[in-house]
């Protein structure tokens, strides 16, 4: 996810794995401040998932696999289905939610 912004930050966004089974999500923030072009690095991002059924996953930070900037979390989503995924900024210049959808496919059959 590219284009969404919250105050005078540019959000983007990427999961893993590209395409979502059930199990695990690696959800990967990027914060610019639009004013100074700089990565946001003080800033708190978290993570909450709902499934249309009221099933809800939270997740804080994570350590980083990347160097800075990204900020990381996990989602653990436990049913295939259309999934909202909200994120809370929370940063020195700007402080709101951004959210985006992702399909979790059923898990592979061993």
């Amino acid at each position: 996810m590219v284009g969404q912004r919250v105050g005078d930050y540019a959000v983007t966004v990427r999961t893993a794995p590209k395409q979502p089974r059930v199990g695990a999500l690696h959800v990967e923030v990027q914060l610019i401040d639009l004013k100074t072009l700089a990565y946001v690095e003080l800033a708190t991002v978290s993570a909450a998932a709902r499934l249309g059924g009221g099933t809800m996953d939270q997740a804080g930070p994570v350590p980083s696999r990347y160097l800075r900037p990204w900020h990381e979390m996990n989602l653990m989503l436990n049913k295939s289905g259309s999934w909202n995924v909200q994120l809370a900024i929370d940063g020195p210049r700007a402080r709101g939610d951004v959210s985006f959808r992702v399909n979790i496919l059923t898990e592979d059959k061993k």
